[in-house]
């Protein structure tokens, strides 16, 4: 398990960012790639008010289901526990059915451009992503994750 803390922004104009990142410490590693997500929700809507995340993400080849507990939230950030599981992106269809079985929904299909600026030192990640979200706007993102992070001894 991992803890994710992060924070999104809409965004007008990101180039004046980009250009920042590259001149300065966080140019080490980009990669840009189409991510399209599948939300699902319970039954009774309560992930949504809670916003506990169950997501299907289909990225290029590879497909990762993820669950992100309730979060613990104060104006500036957002802050879960996340559990990833990686499937074979063949698996997309029996996924999603396996999930409607157990009752979930499917409420919310998002399709974007992501862009990755990333930085590891000692076991925290530092990822700087810009959204790109088809049909809609731009996003960045600033996120910090931990990874083995165990809750009953941090």
């Amino acid at each position: 398990m991992h803890l994710e803390v992060e924070r999104k922004f809409e965004a007008k104009d990101l180039k004046w960012l980009r250009e920042k990142l590259k001149k300065d410490w966080f140019a080490l590693c980009c990669s840009q790639q189409i991510e399209n997500d599948t939300y699902f929700t319970d039954k009774d809507r309560k992930f949504i008010s809670s916003l506990i995340c169950l997501r299907l993400r289909e990225t290029n080849d590879n497909l990762e289901m993820t669950y992100k507990w309730k979060s613990i939230n104060n104006i500036w950030l957002f802050a879960k526990m996340e559990n990833n599981l990686k499937l074979e992106k063949s698996q997309k269809k029996d996924a999603i059915a396996f999930l409607k079985s157990l009752w979930y929904l499917v409420y919310c299909d998002v399709n974007k451009t992501r862009d990755v600026r990333t930085k590891t030192l000692e076991n925290i990640t530092y990822n700087v992503m810009f959204d790109n979200i088809y049909l809609c706007w731009d996003f960045i993102e600033f996120e910090l994750i931990v990874d083995d992070y165990d809750p009953e001894n941090n």
